[in-house]
């Protein structure tokens, strides 16, 4: 993989003891994943301090740490060169200091990334990356071997870690998240893709980056690293992103607007999916419901083809793709249809789903559950308004709302047109889980979302669990 001396030179770190001619085969933040030959870096969270773990990492076979502070710990006896711990016998073991170990982690990525012989697609938006993400990586790895990131990878560590992870992949599919200015432009820096995807731009993560112009700014940073001959992906559809990037080398897509590089017609959505027709000749069936997914396929379709894979071939892989858990998953119940859609939401992906909802001609009642959506900034109460009124000109002919901020999701259906008794607002999961079971009738269709730390999906395990009692 490299040797110390390498990553010296990429972090401009500090050796205090070792060898630097060593040769680390992985890298690892974390002892539980520790090998033979590992470089272990200590890095520092809210809720642990990975230089309490050095002592273990060595014992478990790390040749090399990288530590961002010398000295004694109530919690370890490995953090300065002076320790016992550095005998004779372990004398080689490299310990290098670094002022910040998380940078560390990502110069040395960088580094990684630059020997890389790999084609990379990077991948950010306000919604629908991970799908995107899954469904390029799918096709691509028809072609040949394929890394991608994790639903938990796509962050300041999870990025570095996913490179630092390939060995002998063809192709890589790095999503890239941010909640604070300048994360996708740092992660960027260090992927250096050959093809940039920008999903859509949408209000999520407003506590920290605002207003709908500072994610604009965020998220089109991507672009700015793209590799030499490198192309943009835009949805032509997004008013955003249409008009904010002016890059030459760009691969279009759309389904309202027809000049483009890829235009989806004919769509149908049924109960086993969705079809379209690609540049009105090419059939492509999905097994995943709504236009939000016709547009992830597309961003995955133009991305797949820049890198060389026939339209033929995208569309066989696409007929036997299967979406990540807690993704427009539709789960059986008895003759009760629930929409798993619990692992995260904004607005923009809560009206999707409300969307891809109403398409499914399922009989019965159309029952929203819905909680708080995180991270919205000053916004959250009208925002939260505003999902409501969408909520009441829906199919929804039920709405129940968990959390103290979904109040005003209630309210935005109730002043909009929905009847109280259709209404119902919880503080907890608890509370809406017995309302549910109450109410439930035969051939419900219930769709479950909110914020990944509202964590809904334990609210539809309770249901199935008492349901099948």
């Amino acid at each position: 993989m490299f040797i110390v001396d390498e990553i010296l030179k990429a972090t401009q770190g500090k050796l205090i003891s070792g060898d630097k001619d060593l040769s680390v085969k992985n890298v690892s933040t974390d002892t539980r994943t520790i090998s033979e030959g590992s470089l272990f870096i200590a890095l520092k969270g809210d809720n642990f301090d990975g230089h309490n773990f050095i002592k273990i990492a060595f014992e478990k076979g790390a040749i090399a740490a990288i530590v961002s502070k010398l000295g004694p710990s109530p919690k370890a006896s490995l953090l300065a060169a002076e320790t016992p711990y550095f005998s004779e016998k372990n004398k080689k073991l490299a310990l290098i200091k670094t002022k910040d170990t998380k940078k560390a982690l990502g110069d040395i990525a960088r580094f990684y990334r630059q020997k890389l012989e790999i084609r990379t697609i990077g991948i950010t938006g306000s919604n629908g990356k991970t799908t995107t993400k899954d469904m390029a990586a799918h096709i691509l790895s028809k072609k040949n071997k394929t890394a991608k990131t994790t639903d938990t990878e796509n962050n300041l560590i999870g990025v570095p870690l996913t490179l630092l992870k390939i060995r002998k992949e063809a192709f890589a599919v790095i999503e890239m998240g941010t909640n604070i200015p300048g994360e996708i432009d740092y992660l960027a820096g260090i992927v250096k893709p050959d093809i940039g995807i920008i999903t859509n731009i949408g209000p999520s993560h407003l506590e920290g980056l605002k207003t709908l112009k500072g994610i604009l700014k965020e998220k089109i940073s991507l672009f700015n690293h793209l590799a030499n001959g490198g192309y943009a992906v835009i949805n032509k559809d997004d008013p955003f992103l249409t008009s904010a990037y002016t890059g030459k080398r760009k691969i279009t897509y759309a389904i309202n607007n027809k000049n483009c590089d890829y235009a989806a017609g004919d769509i149908n959505i049924t109960k086993n999916g969705t079809d379209f027709v690609l540049n009105k000749r090419h059939k492509f069936t999905l097994p995943v419901f709504g236009l939000c997914n016709v547009y992830n396929a597309l961003a995955a379709i133009s991305a797949c083809r820049a890198l060389g894979i026939n339209i033929e071939a995208c569309s066989g892989a696409l007929s036997d793709f299967k979406p990540a858990k807690m993704r427009f998953n539709i789960l059986t119940c008895g003759s009760i249809n629930i929409i798993n859609d619990a692992y995260n939401s904004n607005p923009l992906s809560m009206k999707a789903a409300l969307e891809a909802m109403g398409a499914l001609k399922f009989p019965g009642r159309k029952i929203v559950v819905t909680a708080d959506m995180l991270e919205l900034g000053k916004d959250k109460d009208r925002l939260h308004y505003e999902i409501g009124s969408a909520i009441s000109k829906s199919c929804a002919d039920v709405l129940i709302t968990v959390g103290k901020l979904s109040r005003n999701t209630a309210k935005g259906a109730l002043e909009n047109g929905m009847k109280h008794s259709s209404v119902r607002s919880f503080e907890n999961k608890d509370d809406a889980l017995g309302f549910l079971l109450d109410t439930k009738e035969p051939n419900d269709t219930i769709l479950v979302k909110g914020s990944r730390a509202m964590n809904m999906e334990n609210l539809i395990q309770c249901f199935i669990t008492s349901y099948t009692r």
